[in-house]
């Protein structure tokens, strides 16, 4: 009943109160899903903590929450997923799908909800999971650009594996399409250090667009004056 007070600080209050632990879980997630599309920011928010709060038992209920017209309720939703930490299959297949979205503020959040999912091994053999130097590989060799700049954007957190992701991006330095070559500088100056040899190497590189490229992120490391 809260959740329809007047005052956005009650319904505020409310969609916290819901992720305490207690009986009737499926009806306090419908009941925080309504309070998703809430117009009040801070109610929106806290129901969207709530949900991530909750963990599993809301992961289905956000991945349908994913396809609402709405792009503020996307937004949400996402970052719920993320804050459930290492969800359902389905809710990673939901945040990769969210990499895709139209908004950039939606991209922007499921960006930020792979660094609190983080890879890890897939069920299936041969399986490139989200943020995976495999998933790297297969999202470079991409026909579709917003394709490859999702797999860069979504990777560039993840180096514990550098030495092996590091040619993928220089290569990218490559790609005919300037928002693919800004994620692959972008990632590599994320890098730091250990791309930094590599991006030397490759100012001799026969491309003059990769010796730009590399040129200008080593500029952005310190590298170059």
């Amino acid at each position: 009943m809260r959740l329809h007070a007047a005052s956005p600080q009650v319904r505020a209050k409310a969609a916290g109160a819901l992720s305490d632990t207690g009986p009737r879980i499926q009806d306090r997630v419908r009941a925080l899903r309504g309070a998703l599309n809430d117009p009040d920011r801070m109610v929106g928010q806290s129901a969207a903590w709530s949900l991530g709060r909750i963990g599993v038992a809301s992961v289905p209920t956000l991945v349908e929450a994913l396809s609402d017209s709405r792009a503020v309720v996307r937004i949400r939703a996402v970052y719920a997923l993320g804050k459930v930490g290492q969800p359902a299959a389905s809710a990673r297949v939901a945040i990769h799908r969210a990499m895709g979205d139209p908004d950039p503020s939606v991209v922007k959040m499921a960006s930020w909800a792979i660094t609190q999912i983080g890879p890890r091994a897939s069920p299936g053999a041969g399986v490139a999971d989200l943020g995976s130097v495999a998933d790297l590989r297969a999202g470079l060799a991409a026909r579709d650009p917003p394709e490859r700049v999702s797999a860069v954007r979504r990777f560039q957190p993840y180096v514990a594996d550098a030495q092996s992701a590091i040619p993928l991006l220089v290569q990218a330095l490559a790609d005919s399409v300037a928002s693919v070559r800004a994620a692959a500088a972008d990632a590599l100056v994320a890098l730091g250090s250990p791309a930094q040899s590599a991006l030397t190497a490759a100012l001799s590189d026969s491309n003059p667009v990769v010796r730009r490229e590399a040129s200008v992120a080593l500029v952005r490391l310190g590298a170059l004056r």
